[in-house]
């Protein structure tokens, strides 16, 4: 019985989830750029507060910024270079 390649089996796919393209490196999460936060919360919101429910407003929040935002846009360039390679020959990838 011959073996068939991955790319025939994918050709041969009923499975209409498998036949549509994955999301690529949009799984993988990139390392947060921050080296401090602070959350500040809001005071309750008046409409709300006068019928007896206590909202509160959207916090507000503080980032202070790391150095790895370069190393973020370079992870990102290396799956846009391996999405490529396996859009154009899966085989080698």
């Amino acid at each position: 019985m011959p073996v068939e390649s991955s790319s025939e089996k994918m050709k041969k796919s009923r499975n209409k989830v498998q036949d549509q393209p994955h999301n690529g490196y949009k799984a993988v999460k990139l390392l947060p750029n921050v080296r401090k936060f602070k959350v500040e919360i809001s005071g309750y919101d008046m409409l709300f507060a006068a019928f007896g429910i206590e909202k509160r407003l959207n916090p507000k929040l503080k980032f202070e910024f790391h150095t790895n935002g370069s190393l973020n846009r370079y992870v990102l360039q290396q799956f846009n270079r391996m999405t490529a390679c396996a859009k154009t020959d899966p085989v080698k990838c």
